[in-house]
């Protein structure tokens, strides 16, 4: 694994690919501000020469070209579709992809909600299985579209909506916890307040939290965020040259994440989004005491797929005669 070895054994996801399990056939979207430079970044040659990279879409400029805008897509996608034998590999580096830009870079309007929605009306109609979104919203340029902290409830912003529903329809919907820890507003912010979504927060390379790494709401009804991967000097791909760089906050750890819950669904395809989800929480490091700094901590993915597996045998039956 080279450098990306530490984010990768963090959730024992070395297991997985060593029994086949690198997102082989599972389909997965990423809604983000745009893939500048990917083309000319080596991390992706085997995306493009595999035929990896299925689709995309701007919901910002409305045409498919998304090589614009911002950098934080083509960093967000290596953490997962990076395939560099002992220098960089993703979490996920065999799975399909969809790149879909919903981040208008030039400005924070509530209109970026809707873009996402719209993405995930289109990621539902095509089956595509998981998404990771390293987006998060609450503050806005124009201070009357602000989310307050009582609309942190799951229920309310457009986004948490169109996050639960997609998660109603069997999508594994995974996002980033925000970078909000060491700041006034302190906390999550949305979709991360979804019931049915996977927060994703960020640990250095010790699984010690990470400064930045928003917290849940104490008296809210569910733990968040949920789960954590590393976040603090996360290993990214580097433009125009076979090496690697680092970068910090939660949309690398959310990214880490979602490709391991690929690579983890594809050996238990028989399980819901949500048994998955819960069976995640079930083996993360702080399981017997989770709080709202660290969810239920990292998982165990290769725990998961034993304990998973375990409990979803077919057994033959036995007839009477």
């Amino acid at each position: 694994y080279g450098d990306s070895r530490n984010q990768i054994e963090m959730l024992n996801g070395h297991f997985l690919h060593k029994m086949g399990f690198r997102g082989k056939d599972m389909h997965l979207a990423v809604l983000d501000g745009g893939w500048t430079e990917m083309r000319e970044t080596p991390a992706f040659d085997s995306l493009y020469k595999k035929n990896q990279l299925v689709y995309t879409h701007d919901y910002v400029q409305n045409d498919d070209y998304v090589y614009e805008g911002s950098d934080h897509g083509r960093n967000v996608l290596s953490c997962m579709a990076a395939n560099l034998p002992y220098l960089f590999v993703g979490t996920s580096p065999d799975a399909f992809y969809y790149l879909f830009k919903t981040e208008d870079d030039g400005g924070e309007y509530i209109i970026e909600e809707y873009n996402w929605a719209a993405a995930m009306e289109y990621v539902d109609s095509v089956g595509i299985q998981l998404i990771n979104s390293s987006l998060g919203y609450s503050d806005f340029d124009d201070d009357e579209m602000d989310h307050t902290y009582s609309q942190m409830d799951g229920n309310t912003t457009v986004i948490t909506r169109a996050a639960d529903i997609a998660a109603s329809r069997g999508i594994m919907v995974v996002t980033s916890a925000g970078n909000e820890g060491d700041s006034k507003w302190h906390y999550i912010s949305v979709p991360g307040d979804a019931d049915s979504v996977m927060t994703v927060g960020a640990v250095n390379r010790d699984a010690y939290h990470a400064k930045f790494s928003s917290y849940g709401f104490e008296k809210h009804y569910q733990i968040k965020p949920n789960l954590m991967a590393r976040g603090h000097m996360a290993i990214v791909a580097a433009v125009g040259m076979y090496t690697t760089r680092y970068s910090f906050g939660t949309s690398f750890s959310s990214p880490i994440l979602a490709g391991m819950t690929a690579s983890l669904w594809q050996g238990l395809p028989d399980v819901s989004n949500m048994e998955l989800l819960r069976a995640m929480e079930k083996h993360g490091s702080r399981s017997d005491n989770p709080d709202y700094q660290y969810g239920y901590g990292a998982p165990d993915v290769y725990a998961v797929y034993k304990a998973v597996s375990y409990t979803h045998l077919t057994l033959p039956t036995i007839y009477s005669v």
